[in-house]
């Protein structure tokens, strides 16, 4: 074979050879970045569902301790027992510890932190 013919079918035949070398490539590139898109989504709703257990079990907290001095109020008032604003401002403070002792905003904050760390790293 003489060198001219070489070069010939080597010059046909490259541009068919890249081009499947490029397009192998890139969907290989294309379907990686699918995949780590759809699971980079699953870990993002697993984490927002976590928060909002969280948050829903932190609140309903708050609300059984807020209806319980709803339900107290409503009994004293049906019993026409006089109660000093002092005394309902001091059960008033109480659920509100309660609330706050929860540490419900810290806790979520320190959270959001940790996620944001995780997520960028």
């Amino acid at each position: 074979m003489s060198a001219s013919l070489r070069s010939k079918i080597f010059l046909y035949w490259l541009p068919g050879i890249v081009l499947a070398i490029v397009l192998i490539a890139g969907y290989g590139t294309y379907t990686a970045y699918k995949r780590d898109t759809a699971s980079a989504q699953a870990r993002l709703q697993s984490i927002a569902l976590s928060y909002a257990t969280n948050v829903d079990t932190e609140l309903e907290r708050a609300m059984d301790a807020a209806r319980t001095l709803a339900q107290m109020l409503s009994a004293i008032r049906v019993s026409n027992q006089r109660f000093s604003r002092d005394e309902v401002n001091a059960m008033l403070k109480e659920v509100l510890r309660v609330c706050l002792e929860s540490h419900f905003f810290a806790n979520l904050l320190s959270k959001s932190r940790i996620i944001a760390i995780s997520t960028n790293a």
